[in-house]
């Protein structure tokens, strides 16, 4: 067979084939075009109460509108993604529709590891450091860290904080909880934390009457060190309840008053 004979036939299939798809795709468009939407399904990812199904399909007609009944290729996904996104304990959505009429929602939920309680609103610290607003109807079981909180972030905040200062401080803090979470000794030991007006960290043990003084969240070997040493040496001399505080902040010192 000639060179453009051949040519000329591996063409015109090329163009036929293409041709097919084209059309294919205009009935599957036009059929699209016709289907329209007639329920909703919702997945929750994450192991939080923060956001339930009746929340979702709420968010979507109070945010959005309803979408029983339209076409489904008219629902505009990329608003519906942007409007629950919005919501502070989501984390990320994403939104799609199938052409048996149903429109799917996947939401991510955020992952508190931690919960502020301070004069004027308190808030929520997820996995990345981020903020977000406590819930009105849930509470997340992490610890809780109360007092003078060195974060200048208004009622509703959503974000990382605002100062380099704060998020180094929040920081150090996931850091102290992740190194107890880490420790068997420590695990669930301490579930509340305050913070001093001096910036000074309480911990306050899940038993036992004593507070532990334990300065800035540094140094975590050596404060826990002789946060050990007490248990072990100085508690058993000493009848329960004897000391109400228990300084380990400074080096080489356990600093204990009745």
């Amino acid at each position: 067979m000639k060179a453009w004979l051949k040519y000329s036939i591996v063409t015109a299939t090329v163009a036929l084939l293409c041709g097919g798809v084209l059309i294919l795709r205009h009935h599957s468009n036009e059929d699209k075009a016709l289907i329209a939407c007639r329920d909703m399904e919702i997945s929750i990812k994450g192991e939080h109460q923060f956001v339930t199904e009746a929340d979702v399909r709420a968010y979507i007609l109070n945010g959005y509108g309803q979408v029983a009944g339209q076409k489904i290729d008219s629902i505009r996904l990329f608003r519906i993604e942007e409007m629950l996104d919005s919501k502070s304990a989501i984390l990320k959505s994403e939104a799609w529709t199938t052409r048996d009429g149903i429109l799917h929602v996947s939401i991510e939920q955020r992952n508190p590891v931690a919960r502020f309680d301070r004069q004027g609103g308190g808030f929520y610290v997820d996995d990345r450091g981020g903020i977000f607003p406590l819930h009105g109807t849930y509470t997340a079981p992490v610890p809780v860290i109360k007092g003078s909180i060195p974060v200048s972030t208004s009622p509703g905040y959503r974000g990382m904080a605002p100062k380099p200062e704060e998020r180094i401080w929040i920081g150090s803090i996931l850091n102290l909880l992740g190194f107890m979470e880490r420790d068997r000794e420590w695990r669930g030991k301490f579930p509340t934390m305050s913070v001093g007006a001096n910036g000074d960290i309480v911990l306050q043990p899940a038993e036992g009457r004593e507070k532990f003084i334990f300065g800035p969240p540094d140094n975590f070997e050596a404060k826990f060190s002789r946060i050990t040493e007490y248990y072990s040496r100085i508690a058993p001399s000493k009848e329960e309840g004897y000391y109400s505080s228990v300084n380990v902040k400074y080096n080489n010192q356990i600093v204990c008053r009745k």
